[in-house]
């Protein structure tokens, strides 16, 4: 069962340098893109570079997250 958005906490570390071991970037299929860019917000997290469409099938951009990592959110774009 998915979690609510509004239920979610940010968790802050320390940065993973490029070299180190452990995850560097990760993606998100989102049902809202706005509304996962609004809970994004209130931890301090923005779009890097805007959003973009990809191909009329997705509606995505990617962000830092607390503690470096790379998030990319991907809301898929459905006909009427």
């Amino acid at each position: 069962m998915p979690i609510p958005l509004e239920d979610v906490e940010a968790v802050g570390t320390g940065p993973t340098r490029p070299i180190g071991i452990g995850m560097h970037r990760v993606a998100f299929t989102v049902d809202d893109l706005d509304a996962a860019l609004e809970v994004a917000a209130r931890h301090g997290c923005h779009p890097r570079g805007g959003v973009g469409t990809y191909a009329d099938v997705d509606r995505l951009t990617w962000l830092r997250g607390p503690s470096g990592l790379i998030v990319t959110l991907a809301e898929e774009l459905r006909d009427g």
